[in-house]
């Protein structure tokens, strides 16, 4: 789930995203529109959180974001899925 002021409206939203293959890997190969996406939507000290669960590789996103100027933390958890550990990074991007 993606909280943020709306920028239109000043009222909050909500919205729904993933760190999947394809929002990481589209044409443009290096999850740049997405971090496009979150540049220019994400209203001043909106923030944007983001399950990772490192099933593609992640890290030229979070390079993109850095280049972009947004801020980001990351905070380890650990899920099961069919019964097997599942490292997930939540990760909180603010504009």
């Amino acid at each position: 789930m993606v909280h943020e002021g709306d920028r239109s409206s000043g009222g909050p939203r909500w919205s729904e995203s993933a760190l999947s293959r394809p929002a990481l890997h589209p044409p443009d190969g290096d999850g740049a529109a997405l971090v496009r996406f979150l540049a220019t939507h994400l209203a001043s000290d909106g923030r944007a959180i983001l399950a990772d669960a490192k099933r593609t590789n992640t890290q030229d996103f979070y390079r993109q974001l850095d280049r972009a100027g947004l801020r980001w933390t990351r905070e380890e958890i650990c899920e099961r899925e069919d019964n097997l550990p599942l490292p997930v990074s939540i990760v909180t991007i603010i504009h």
